[in-house]
């Protein structure tokens, strides 16, 4: 199944690509190519003076060789976040 972020574009797989997702609970979806959990409480928001934000409870990690460029703001309320593996994120 395909989901829709907030501006109604295909959320995308961060580690393969693909746009077909199966639902985990009311906050999480999961690549059904290869099993990337995404939490869909992830807010990602234009206002360029803002930082990196992480707050209420969030678990964010990034090992191993990832990748990560934020171009302007990330917010990250509650969940889960984690690249590793090589995995990438790219924003902005």
């Amino acid at each position: 199944m395909e989901y829709l972020n907030i501006d109604k574009q295909k959320i995308t797989c961060p580690q393969c690509g693909s746009n077909d997702f199966k639902s985990m609970d009311k906050t999480h979806i999961e690549c059904t190519h290869c099993g990337t959990q995404v939490d869909t409480t992830i807010v990602l928001t234009d206002n360029t003076n803002q930082h990196m934000v992480i707050k209420d409870g969030a678990d964010v990690q990034i090992t191993d060789n990832a990748k990560i460029k934020i171009k302007g703001g990330l917010e990250i309320k509650g969940g889960t976040l984690i690249i590793k593996d090589g995995g990438s994120l790219e924003i902005g």
